[in-house]
């Protein structure tokens, strides 16, 4: 297996560069072989730092993909605009960038809207490979679920893949995927499942290997089974670290040390 870290905008600008050099503190064994970059871009400046991380830390040493904010309240215009910045990258690693979108909050607009990004990538010719990713639902607000991408998928005009939330699978304890010759991304995280005063259940996301909530000896003997060789990422909260209050470098140290629990265990 191949681990990414996720990096998200908590890294930046708190610790724009920080990050990158506790990751070659506490990377010697190389475990992480990538980044996922889930930063916003929409500006001059986010541009400039991502374009010069990538091209003095990250090329030469790491894969590397990006993860785009949701597409709901952004137009057609910001997103396509994102994706052409995203694309100059691959001129230099000579291949295809996974990107991972979320689906918009309905299956009928996702399709129309996601349509429109393919036809664009189309017509430019970019070297981007598309994979819409599950999500799990947020308190009073209802989100689209692996059953719902499923849908999508086969009503666009284009291939498009996957990346499979397996922290988002609480209601799939199964973890099977049904177009699993589509899975090209895993993002992985544990999760809290609260109940609150109403007996309601809450569900804290992006959590450490803390609470055994996604079972991961079961993840693991699956995703043998379907010879998944792609590139897991995982994506915890450096908040939701049981260091948080301590300094952001052992914060980094949790962070790499949870892919290596995740590793040690059987599956």
């Amino acid at each position: 297996m191949t681990y990414y870290l996720s990096i998200n905008n908590f890294f930046y600008p708190n610790y724009s560069r920080e990050w990158v050099y506790l990751l070659e503190k506490y990377n010697t064994d190389k475990i992480i072989s990538g980044i996922e970059f889930f930063i916003n871009v929409n500006n001059k400046i986010d541009r400039i730092y991502i374009t010069d991380i990538i091209n003095k830390y990250i090329i030469n040493k790491y894969n590397f993909g990006f993860h785009m904010n949701d597409l709901d309240n952004r137009t057609i215009y910001d997103i396509c605009n994102e994706l052409l910045f995203y694309n100059t990258f691959t001129k230099n690693i000579n291949k295809k960038l996974l990107i991972t979108l979320h689906p918009m909050s309905d299956v009928i607009t996702s399709i129309n809207y996601i349509n429109l990004v393919l036809k664009f990538i189309k017509m430019k010719n970019l070297n981007l490979i598309i994979c819409l990713e599950n999500l799990n639902d947020k308190p009073n607000r209802k989100r689209l679920h692996m059953n719902d991408i499923n849908k999508i998928i086969d009503n666009l005009n284009e291939l498009v893949y996957i990346t499979w939330d397996i922290g988002h699978e609480l209601d799939n304890p199964t973890y099977k995927l049904q177009k699993y010759n589509l899975l090209r991304n895993i993002h992985l995280h544990d999760a809290n499942k609260n109940r609150n005063e109403s007996l309601n259940f809450t569900i804290e996301d992006h959590m450490p290997f803390y609470y055994n909530t996604v079972d991961i000896g079961r993840v693991k003997k699956y995703l043998k089974k379907i010879k998944y060789n792609g590139p897991i990422i995982f994506e915890i909260g450096l908040s939701n670290l049981s260091s948080f209050t301590s300094t952001f470098e052992n914060q980094m140290k949790e962070y790499i040390n949870n892919v290596r629990f995740y590793d040690k265990q059987k599956g």
